[in-house]
């Protein structure tokens, strides 16, 4: 069970998977999948037919109910779950369940979102996009207000969540297409489900990218659109991110940004080269380079591309190259948590607006701002590799601080001298309980 908070939220979430899984037979994803249809509804005025149908324990009519409510929210179709699940919970464990969901009811939504994401994370057995990477996403975006957001692959729907969220809860229309072939054909009923359960309301997810002609269809007119394409199947070539990418670029309407997640090898493969070539000939102001660490099951570390809609590319203009698994990996206490990213998202946009105060930040040392020319000439002598990170940004040595690192050491000794005694301690005893 992949349930990651120690908060009220996070126990609240943990208890709920635990009970639906013990008390109805459910694997985790079913599990989830069922604690975001009762968390979609849970302060909706059908949450009553819910709540009557598990006092007299009768676990068809709460299905029933379940659909009821979930059609009344805006969702047309079947629940994103196997059918029979709530009929498979027991009805001392159905109880338990709707009477736990019953004290939700006065939390803040702030708090439900919390558990929508945990729910989120676990809905999936293999989740597209981390939360804090997504979070990193919504912050370099920073959507307007009344923004129209897009996503054309979709999966977990985590950046268009946070990219929502981080449009300090003004009205924003949500729009996805599901990307998923790998057999989860209800995976766009449970972004739905995601994106309904944290209070956002003006939501369109597809089932499918639409194509013709093996192209993407033109996508609905938005201000923001990002992805995250290290995931996207690659059963047929058309999936391949490098044609998905060079597809999107037409659609930019605007100032508004796109920001991609790409495998970081994609910039350095030679097949890709005209992938780099369009990028250049786009409006392209930022590559970050994120640990594999980061992304379960990745391979590559990955990179993050930032390209601005409007004008005509700028010949004069730079491109910020910033290191960002560099500036994690060298302090262990560093982490990509949602204060780094305000951190890296103000480096940003401090270098967009040719702020010279972007330089002082504690990230921008691992970073550096080339000329486009620059740019340019590389990928003309090393086709397919000119926009790597590591190319432009040399090894940063972080200062040590002695005092802090002795005192450190000293730590380390004392805990391990502890545990040493207590083991003694314990083994005095069990040979005194041997003897007698």
């Amino acid at each position: 069970m992949r349930v990651s908070r120690t908060t009220e939220e996070g126990k609240f979430a943990k208890k709920v998977l635990r009970d639906l899984e013990r008390g109805g037979d459910l694997s985790p994803q079913a599990a989830a999948r069922l604690g975001l249809t009762f968390l979609a509804v849970v302060k909706r005025d059908e949450w009553s037919r819910v709540r009557r149908a598990a006092e007299e324990e009768d676990t068809l009519q709460v299905a029933d109910a379940l659909k009821f409510a979930s059609y009344a929210a805006g969702l047309p179709f079947d629940l994103p779950m196997d059918s029979g699940a709530p009929g498979r919970l027991k009805p001392d464990a159905l109880r338990k369940v709707v009477s736990a969901f019953d004290r939700i009811t006065p939390w803040q939504v702030e708090s439900i979102r919390a558990v929508a994401e945990i729910f989120a994370v676990n809905a999936f057995e293999d989740p597209q996009t981390p939360p804090a990477v997504a979070g990193l996403v919504a912050e370099i975006a920073r959507p307007p207000a009344g923004a129209t957001l897009f996503d054309p692959a979709v999966q977990a729907g985590m950046i268009l969540l946070r990219a929502a969220l981080r449009a300090d809860s003004l009205p924003v229309t949500v729009h996805g297409w599901s990307y998923s072939d790998d057999g989860d054909e209800d995976a766009w009923k449970v972004t739905w489900l995601i994106l309904k359960a944290s209070g956002i309301e003006n939501v369109k997810i597809d089932p499918a990218a639409p194509k013709y002609a093996d192209r993407l269809m033109p996508a609905p007119s938005a201000v923001v659109m990002f992805t995250d394409l290290t995931r996207v199947p690659v059963s047929r070539a058309r999936n391949e991110p490098g044609p998905i990418v060079q597809a999107i670029f037409s659609h930019l309407e605007g100032g508004g940004p796109l920001v991609l997640l790409v495998p970081g090898n994609l910039l350095a493969d030679s097949k890709n080269a005209e992938l780099c070539a369009s990028l250049m000939r786009s409006n392209l102001t930022a590559v970050m380079r994120l640990p594999v660490s980061l992304f379960p099951r990745g391979m590559h570390d990955v990179d993050l591309l930032v390209v601005r809609g409007g004008s005509e590319p700028c010949l004069e203009r730079e491109i910020l190259f910033l290191d960002v698994a560099a500036y994690l990996a060298a302090d262990p206490s560093r982490s990509l948590n949602d204060e780094t990213s305000r951190m890296i998202g103000e480096t940003y946009r401090a270098f967009l607006e040719k702020d010279p105060l972007w330089q002082m930040g504690a990230v921008a040392r691992f970073g550096r701002a080339v000329r486009f020319q620059e740019v340019r000439e590389k990928q003309m002598t090393m086709p397919g590799s000119g926009l790597e990170v590591a190319l432009y940004v040399p090894p940063v040595v972080e200062p040590v601080d002695l005092k802090e690192a002795f005192e450190r050491l000293k730590n380390i000794r004392r805990e391990r001298q502890k545990i040493a005694e207590d083991l003694e301690q314990k083994i005095d005893t069990l040979m005194r309980t041997i003897r007698l």
